[in-house]
């Protein structure tokens, strides 16, 4: 009984991390695809729409690792430990975040953005709420645990580190997203590792697009 739940559980991880790899890339592919939208487009429904269906869609690769390693969930929803990872080092993490949000917007040129950045730009401040619960909340929750918690937990650190911020970047389109996004996933992925949890992570990540939303609503 013993062998073949080890059995289960390797083949459900083994499962669930080529389906991550999968989402990754079918977002990165569909993201890099350039698309021009029409001007009477409904911003707010296009986004709401999209939420909608790729939250589940990334979601679905965490089912069988949860299968797999059921614990996993509790670990990585614990508090931070205490073994020399300061509450204080927060500001330098925040800071690094901030770095990024400057060089996403700064390496980004109008023509290169995605249609979620354009349509961002077309939102009411109430409409821009409502984004913000899913773009500051869910999104981040969902992400880190596909890229910071399945993936980053595939391999030995010194090959899961790069991969995982690789794949992070490219799910985001292969454009001038890239690379200020790569850095992103890298310091993420970090403090993922030293935290030996996700919650870090996640409000970090939340930091981030709530940082990018507001600079696109402010057009710089």
């Amino acid at each position: 009984m013993s062998r073949r739940s080890n059995i289960f559980r390797s083949f459900a991880w083994r499962g669930a991390n080529l389906l991550a790899i999968g989402v990754a890339l079918l977002f990165g592919t569909l993201n890099s695809a350039p698309g021009e939208l029409p001007p009477t487009s409904n911003a707010f429904s296009l986004l709401l729409g999209s939420f909608v269906l790729s939250l589940p869609l990334m979601a679905l690769p965490l089912l069988p690792g949860f299968l797999a390693e059921p614990k996993r969930l509790k670990r990585w929803f614990s508090l931070p430990r205490h073994n020399g990872f300061g509450y204080g080092r927060w500001i330098g993490y925040l800071f690094v975040i901030v770095i990024g949000c400057a060089m996403l917007v700064t390496v980004c040129s109008p023509a290169e953005e995605q249609i979620a950045v354009q349509l961002a730009s077309r939102l009411s401040l109430s409409e821009t709420i409502i984004m913000a619960l899913f773009l500051c909340g869910l999104t981040p929750l969902v992400e880190e645990c596909l890229f910071r918690g399945l993936l980053l937990e595939s391999f030995r650190p010194s090959i899961a580190l790069p991969l995982s911020a690789m794949f992070f970047a490219f799910a985001h389109g292969g454009n001038a997203f890239f690379l200020p996004l790569f850095f992103m996933g890298w310091c993420l992925g970090l403090v993922a590792l030293r935290a030996q949890t996700l919650l870090p992570c996640i409000a970090l990540h939340g930091i981030f697009n709530l940082i990018s939303l507001v600079l696109t609503m402010a057009n710089l």
